[in-house]
């Protein structure tokens, strides 16, 4: 009895603590920052809790919008999620139609933002790969194009991260560097080898310039480059997902709540920290489809994201999950 007693009581004082931030966000204006530094929590966790406000309809935003629907979903996305920017691009069911709409709009945005001596962080998947034929002869001064992970076995369904980085640079004649190692190292102490790689460290310094990242953000299979190395992707795939697992970003597999999930290989990854790049001003996340609305989903909970670029029909899905 004293137990559920105590219990109730935590959730009384949590409802009133997501009462209370959401006020000073919503009706004070203030930042998050603001709001971390008088609470006495950090920002990311004041972030969650926005978000959990959200989700347990302790804030409602209602949008009268009337230019459209796609304006109102970016509109409520930016909204719960407290993105900097959404782009709701029309839907396809023919997934490589759709790969090639997040590409062009992928590219808008990204020129729309490029400036002078930026240094840009660029993920892989096919999403990212279907930027490259949209992007116009124009030429940036003193751009700096890095990749954010090692490399990985050739696989004819997706791309090696090296081959997009590369792509991008070229098409905005940009200074390239990549590390020239793979991404999934062989044990621990491979891995302290290899991150002790003159190609690597120079990358790795690169990571903490980063002003903009682009990020794909992937559902879980086989085909996925992350388990196409294992003897048994198939297996893999299985045993992650039993574990909670429900999608990746930038091979960091995050559960339904955005949390990132420890396994069999997390630690033999040699790419970019999950901390590093939440310290990245600007990291756009392009991913579509139905199939990835919960992994997108997740990776909106992760608190990473800024700007999110997606089609409607996922966007639509997304809020009805939060719905």
């Amino acid at each position: 009895m004293g137990a559920m007693k105590i219990s109730q009581e935590n959730e009384i004082q949590k409802y009133n603590l997501l009462v209370r931030i959401s006020k000073m966000y919503y009706l004070n204006g203030k930042t998050h920052q603001a709001i971390a530094d008088e609470i006495g929590l950090s920002r990311i966790k004041i972030t969650r809790l926005l978000q959990e406000a959200m989700e347990k309809r302790v804030v409602e935003i209602k949008i009268k919008d009337p230019i459209g629907t796609e304006s109102a979903v970016e509109e409520e996305l930016c909204a719960r999620f407290h993105l900097e920017a959404c782009r709701i691009t029309p839907s396809s069911n023919d997934q490589h139609e759709l790969y090639d709409i997040l590409g062009r709009y992928a590219v808008e945005f990204l020129t729309s933002r490029i400036r002078e001596n930026m240094v840009i962080g660029i993920g892989w998947g096919r999403t990212l790969v279907s930027m490259i034929p949209h992007f116009a002869p124009v030429k940036f001064k003193n751009i700096t194009v890095v990749s954010l992970t090692g490399g990985l076995a050739s696989n004819p369904n997706q791309p090696n991260p090296y081959d997009v980085a590369s792509s991008v640079a070229k098409k905005l004649g940009a200074a390239l560097h990549y590390p020239l190692v793979p991404a999934i190292a062989a044990d621990q102490m491979s891995k302290e080898l290899l991150l002790k790689d003159d190609s690597t460290q120079k990358t790795m310094k690169y990571w903490k310039k980063l002003d903009l990242a682009l990020v794909s953000i992937g559902n879980l299979s086989v085909d996925t480059n992350i388990f196409y190395t294992f003897p048994n992707p198939a297996q893999m795939v299985k045993k992650v997902i039993k574990n909670g697992a429900v999608g990746d970003l930038l091979m960091n597999l995050i559960d339904a709540n955005g949390t990132v999930l420890t396994n069999d290989f997390s630690h033999r990854l040699i790419r970019i920290e999950f901390e590093q790049l939440r310290r990245t001003p600007l990291v756009v996340g392009i991913s579509g489809g139905i199939p990835k609305a919960q992994a997108i989903l997740a990776a909106l909970r992760t608190g990473i994201l800024n700007v999110l670029i997606t089609d409607e029909a996922t966007a639509k899905a997304i809020l009805q999950m939060l719905n």
